[in-house]
């Protein structure tokens, strides 16, 4: 089964795509109709991998052993034991090390919580064929087979820390009465990092809407950051097959090809939208932005 973790890194650079998985493309009808063309063009979300999950992975020893090898890496990383060698290392190095220095448990299961969230979007493969050269990185030699399933199991860990971080937050706030937590209480960084951990609960969507509902009331008093907001209302409402209201939610259509999820109409007050709740670049900035990550 060939697999895309594109989605997931977008859902971590705020222009979401859900996790796909496809084998070699069907063939089209030879004589499909117009409006059967124009549909297989729209992007379709997938968010519900239960049964994917539910199903173990084919045996592959060597597979396994680079999953450790790259779950090492990662936690030297973290823990500041190895150097960061790539761009973004660092990013994920400062989250843990906000958790190691905080004396708030919450607050510090938060970001290291982040920083698994992060790391995993931003080093899992994003094509195919990139978990072949990720294994070279780490010392390993796959063929195309070993290649996927190795892919196979990075996606299986990332979606399992979101499953794993959105039972934290139940948990959580069910131990503080159901109230949710608002940037005077906990900062507006620590608030914008409770909503990507509940933006990435996508296997669980009625905790998603029911953080949105606990969010809204918030907006009138500055206490819940007002992009975080619209983002989660964009996921919420993909995942229930309605129309968006701020265009922040698409998917990656072939290469240099982001499409956005439908928006509600009119469509072409989106950007109005956007900078209604602080979305500081419009549609077309985003879009071009992310055309620019879709695999080539």
């Amino acid at each position: 089964m060939r697999y895309y973790l594109m989605g997931l890194v977008m859902a971590a650079l705020g222009g979401f795509a859900a996790p796909s998985f496809a084998g070699e493309p069907a063939a089209p009808p030879e004589e499909a109709a117009p409006e059967a063309a124009e549909e297989e063009k729209k992007p379709k979300a997938n968010l519900d991998l239960s049964d994917w999950l539910a199903t173990p992975p084919a045996p592959h020893p060597q597979a396994d052993e680079v999953l450790a090898a790259w779950t090492a890496e990662r936690d030297a990383i973290l823990a500041g034991e190895k150097a960061p060698f790539l761009d973004w290392h660092q990013k994920m190095r400062d989250y843990q090390q906000t958790s190691d220095e905080s004396d708030d448990p919450f607050v510090k299961e938060v970001y290291r919580r982040v920083a698994l969230d992060q790391y995993g979007r931003m080093d899992g493969p994003m094509t195919p064929e990139a978990p072949v050269a990720l294994a070279a990185r780490l010392g390993f030699e796959l063929d195309e087979e070993g290649g996927a399933a190795f892919g196979d199991r990075i996606m299986r860990a990332l979606v399992r820390t979101d499953l794993d971080n959105t039972a934290f937050l139940q948990r959580e706030l069910e131990a503080r009465g159901g109230r949710w937590w608002t940037v005077e209480e906990v900062g507006a960084d620590t608030a914008s990092n409770i909503w990507l951990l509940t933006q990435h609960a996508d296997q669980t969507p009625a905790f998603q809407q029911m953080a949105l509902e606990k969010m809204a009331p918030l907006l009138e008093t500055g206490n819940v950051n007002r992009n975080n907001y619209a983002y989660l209302w964009d996921r919420v409402a993909v995942a229930q097959e309605r129309p968006q209201r701020f265009g922040t939610q698409g998917r990656c259509m072939g290469p240099g090809d982001w499409v956005a999820f439908e928006i509600e109409a009119p469509a072409e007050e989106v950007n109005a939208r956007r900078a209604a709740f602080d979305i500081q670049v419009t549609f077309e900035e985003n879009k071009a932005r992310i055309d620019a990550m879709c695999p080539q």
